[in-house]
């Protein structure tokens, strides 16, 4: 028996049950009086915390790269039916197999990121962003279907990771004061960055090809945000010599 769409959308809500009942559980009774108590120090608003986002380089590069990330790799699942009708040939049923694919990929890479300890994290960082554009430049190149599942199970694997690295970094090393400002800055960077690029690689696709558009989107990630994570990775490895001499 077929149930359809809204079924999934309803086993979809459950899922949300269990997230719900952690937030409830949470207790900041304790916390709220010194937070309030060093943001009168710090000043108040969002723009104190933008200011402490861009005046931090670690922090600032840490977001810069969510965003290239986010601008240039996170757009391809919203592109996946353009790109499995245009490029693979494919229907709604290999359309499916290759989300379910990608969303398999997206546990694994969340799962490795939790057990990431916090000398590996930045190492990590810098590989997932290669490696999520390296598996979208694959995918642009290589259009039969099995190829296709096996570069969508990759990025789903490292675009998952990219975003829970950079997340676990800013929560550890922003002062707290400032923490729930910043987090809401890459909150909004992560939703915000994969609906413009994929207007503009749509815009790219209509005039071009899905597979054009996802390719240059590739190189550009590439290029731009693997110079960033590894500029971020030197600086860490620099102040980790330095506290040791």
């Amino acid at each position: 028996m077929a149930w359809g769409p809204t079924i999934c959308f309803l086993l979809n809500t459950f899922t949300f049950l269990p997230l719900i009942v952690l937030l409830f559980m949470m207790h900041t009774e304790n916390r709220r009086a010194e937070l309030e108590k060093m943001d009168r120090k710090s000043g108040t608003g969002m723009l104190a915390g933008y200011l402490y986002a861009i005046q931090t380089p670690r922090i600032r590069n840490m977001l810069i790269v969510a965003s290239i990330a986010g601008f240039l790799v996170a757009p391809y699942i919203l592109l996946m039916p353009v790109y499995a009708k245009d490029a693979v040939n494919a229907g709604a049923a290999s359309l499916g197999l290759l989300m379910a694919i990608a969303g398999v990929g997206s546990v694994l890479g969340a799962l490795w990121a939790a057990g990431t300890n916090d000398n590996r994290r930045d190492m990590l960082i810098a590989v997932s962003v290669v490696a999520g554009a390296a598996g979208l430049l694959g995918l642009s190149l290589f259009t039969a279907l099995p190829l296709a599942l096996i570069l969508v199970f990759i990025i789903g694997i490292f675009d998952t990771m990219t975003p829970t690295l950079v997340n676990t970094a800013l929560q550890v090393e922003t002062e707290d004061r400032y923490l729930g400002r910043v987090m809401s800055l890459l909150t909004l960077l992560l939703l915000g960055a994969p609906r413009i690029g994929v207007l503009i690689l749509g815009a790219l696709a209509e005039v071009t090809s899905i597979t054009v558009a996802l390719g240059a989107s590739a190189l550009t990630c590439l290029i731009v945000g693997g110079a960033i994570a590894l500029l971020l990775l030197k600086r860490r490895n620099a102040a980790a010599q330095a506290l040791a001499d």
